[in-house]
């Protein structure tokens, strides 16, 4: 897979690099690349369009943004079922 970077500038503006596949030929497992940028970047983000088969999206972007686990949704509330809205379903209510 070719590896898809985008880069946020402190400015608010934004770059994408597109460095080919062939950068895995000499090592499968670990690439180095260097990158000389002329403006202060505040986050980078790989893959921001989703175009490549990344399972694990948690860890592409930097610096981490914590995301709140599935357990942790379903405690607070937001994590219901659809149709159970905040206040019940209201024909249940017509039934009490």
């Amino acid at each position: 897979m070719p590896i898809i970077i985008e880069w946020t500038f402190k400015d608010g503006t934004k770059e994408t690099d597109r460095i080919p596949v062939q950068v895995w030929r000499k090592n499968e497992n670990k690439v180095v690349k260097t990158f000389m940028k002329s403006k202060e970047v505040v986050s980078i983000q790989l893959d921001p369009m989703r175009e490549t088969a990344d399972i694990n999206t948690g860890n592409n972007k930097w610096p981490a943004v914590s995301s709140p686990s599935k357990f942790q949704l379903f405690k607070s509330g937001a994590g219901r079922p659809r149709g159970a809205g905040g206040a019940g379903n209201p024909m249940q209510k017509e039934i009490k």
